[in-house]
């Protein structure tokens, strides 16, 4: 059997992974867009930058629709990231005082 190449076998690789994620100019101007207008997919959903990405994701893979997804558990929305976490820490102290 062969060994590792952690325990002195040969490396499936000889050279590094090529960077990830790859971009360029055009990337670059679109992610400034989203983060200049403060518009990250939500309300009104779809917002138009999402809508956009939506379109063109499912012209990408030949389909009508595209569906996006929140990529948080949608309890904290609505609310601030730090509001979610100190109800989360208060719920937590609650259920340990009544143990």
């Amino acid at each position: 059997m062969a060994r590792l190449a952690l325990a002195g076998g040969t490396p499936v690789r000889t050279t590094p992974f090529p960077r990830w994620p790859d971009f360029d100019a055009r990337e670059r101007s679109l992610l400034l867009e989203a983060l200049e207008a403060r518009s990250w997919g939500g309300y009104p959903f779809p917002n138009a930058l999402a809508g956009r990405f939506a379109s063109a994701f499912a012209a990408a893979h030949d389909a009508r629709h595209a569906l996006l997804t929140a990529p948080m558990p949608t309890g904290r929305r609505g609310r601030g990231r730090g509001q979610a976490r100190s109800a989360t820490r208060e719920h937590s102290a609650s259920r340990r005082a009544s143990s």
